[in-house]
């Protein structure tokens, strides 16, 4: 009797154990921001909205029409405390105006998903100091879709997916500051304010419609297994290179790796390659895969339109992953540059098949040392 009691109070003393570890593991504290994002062509606008964990709410109400490109974000928001429990809550009612309707939804967040990957974190490709993620982007697409990433230093990765229900707002609760959200004359005004859905995706939408509206939650998230090799002359180093993926998610590369492992990721369309030469001059070279001709000279002006291109959708690369190649197989996406004649070549490689992508933009700058 004494040692079954014995055994069972030591079984308690281990559990409790495990929980109390548990949950000193959950409540590790990050400094963390939340913003929202959603395509060029389907604005939207948060009415109410909030991130949240034990102790901390990020608000995300009241940002005005949003519609910078899927997995952007046009801001974040500086807030206080700075180390604070990492969000385990999602709530919010938006407006998506290209519906015309307006979505809600409470989600709970995967915690301890979010935890492994704050702990693990990377290694900054400039300073070599290992960082974490610091931001949760929530972004909004067509029929209440959701899609939540962790954004830091370059790295994005998707931690959920989920669809908020359509809900009827009933203007007479509503304060006079909010009761314009969901008026046909507001929502007229956004889809058309060329300030908003830029002149581009509104010529686009004119000539062809809008886009399927599941190709940002099911189209862009079909995973391949493949990895992209960057080949220089000899006597060219890479010093880092970075890429994005039509799904939302970003890599940040660190110097001297030109190969990374096979995995699972969506289909690329930016790539950002930074090299030097025998004499330390630095070189940069832009791959969108687009036939846009002026998507790069305004990536120039303003380093932050890293959007998925207008004409992405119907791109060659897209039916090349889907019809020419098994999705299971090992693929090379091989990017073979030459800086001295300033040509570059796109390549996808699976057994013996040697697939050339052709629509494409790219620039090659010196920048000298």
């Amino acid at each position: 009797m004494i040692i079954k009691n014995y055994r069972y109070l030591l079984s308690v003393f281990f559990l409790t154990s495990i929980a109390s570890c548990k949950a000193q593991h959950m409540d590790e504290k990050f400094d963390w921001t939340a913003t929202i994002s959603a395509p060029k062509e389907y604005p939207v606008e948060v009415y109410q909205g909030e991130v949240a964990g034990k102790s901390y709410g990020q608000s995300l109400s009241h940002l005005g029409p949003i519609a910078v490109g899927w997995g952007l974000v046009a801001g974040t928001i500086s807030t206080d405390p700075d180390a604070k429990e990492l969000p385990d809550y999602l709530g919010l009612t938006w407006v998506s105006f290209t519906d015309r309707k307006a979505y809600s939804g409470q989600f709970q967040l995967p915690k301890e998903k979010i935890l492994k990957l704050f702990k693990e974190g990377f290694n900054n490709g400039i300073t070599k100091e290992k960082e974490t993620y610091n931001t949760f982007i929530v972004g909004l697409a067509p029929k209440g879709n959701i899609v939540v990433w962790i954004e830091g230093s370059g790295n994005q990765v998707e931690i959920a997916h989920f669809i908020g229900i359509e809900k009827k707002v009933d203007s007479t609760k509503l304060s006079e500051e909010d009761k314009h959200l969901f008026t046909h004359k507001y929502v007229d005004y956004v889809i058309s304010d060329t300030m908003i859905v830029e002149p581009k995706f509104q010529a686009k939408i004119k000539a062809e419609g809008y886009a399927k509206q599941e190709v940002y939650t099911s189209t862009y998230r079909e995973k391949f297994n493949w990895a992209p090799k960057i080949v220089l002359p000899a006597g060219y180093n890479l010093t880092n290179w970075s890429f994005m993926l039509c799904n939302g998610e970003k890599e940040y590369i660190l110097s001297g790796n030109n190969l990374l492992e096979k995995q699972s990721r969506s289909i690329p369309y930016l790539f950002n390659v930074m090299f030097i030469d025998s004499e330390n001059n630095r070189y940069e070279a832009d791959i969108v895969i687009s036939q846009d001709q002026s998507y790069l000279s305004n990536l120039q002006q303003n380093g932050l339109a890293t959007y998925i291109p207008v004409d992405f959708e119907v791109n060659e690369i897209n039916k090349i992953y889907r019809a020419q190649l098994k999705k299971a197989d090992i693929t090379e996406l091989l990017i073979n540059i030459n800086p001295k004649d300033k040509k570059l070549t796109l390549d996808l490689l699976q057994d013996s098949l040697k697939l050339p992508v052709k629509q494409f933009e790219y620039q090659i700058k010196n920048y000298g040392n």
